[in-house]
């Protein structure tokens, strides 16, 4: 799965870096979402605009239900909007755990 990644002024402003993550349950181990990270650093929060999978997000329309897991239904972020007006969900810091997506390696 070879994906286009997101380049505008958010990329740009976090140095040109981006990778692909697989984000899991840390209760059942089951993927939850794919999502590209920005720049260096902890995922504190997943922009509806850079989750590849589930396409089930508009970023144009703040969600009304917390990110959960499909299998085990546990709570893994809860939705806000950043400063910036982009809609997102805060992740809980011990509900998932993260790795580099095996689809996709580091882009710069």
């Amino acid at each position: 799965m070879k994906k286009q990644y997101i380049k505008d002024k958010y990329f740009k402003a976090r140095g040109g870096t981006a990778q692909l993550l697989d984000v899991f349950c840390m209760d059942c181990s089951s993927r939850v979402l794919i999502y590209q990270k920005d720049g260096k650093g902890r995922l504190l929060r997943c922009y509806l605009n850079r989750i590849y999978w589930p396409n089930t997000y508009d970023p144009n329309i703040k969600p009304t239900k917390n990110l959960i897991c499909g299998k085990c239904n546990s709570a893994i972020g809860v939705p806000m909007t950043y400063s910036d007006g982009r809609y997102a969900f805060r992740l809980l810091s011990d509900a998932f755990y993260r790795r580099v997506s095996e689809e996709d390696g580091e882009y710069e």
